[in-house]
């Protein structure tokens, strides 16, 4: 699976879910995709191969560290959940 697909893939379930502001989320999935290739190139490039061998909360933790207070919200981390799970499928 291509980290495209796995976009859409996400971008898609959250706007058939009714969420009370879907785009929010969407946006909080381009900010964390920026984060990804500035810092976590090689997940975008083969995704299934570096999150399948990558704790999903050690690189919570990781990406966490590029934000400036070092900590990711709600939405952030469910939405790295969303990834794993779309991996995994």
């Amino acid at each position: 699976m291509k980290w495209f697909e796995i976009i859409e893939g996400i971008k898609n379930d959250l706007l058939s879910r009714n969420l009370a502001t879907p785009y929010r989320r969407i946006n909080e999935l381009d900010n964390l995709e920026g984060i990804f290739k500035k810092h976590f190139r090689g997940f975008l490039e083969n995704p299934q191969k570096m999150f399948g061998i990558t704790d999903k909360e050690s690189f919570k933790n990781e990406v966490a560290k590029h934000k400036s207070n070092g900590k990711l919200n709600g939405a952030e981390s469910s939405l790295i959940n969303e990834i794993y799970k779309k991996i995994k499928l």
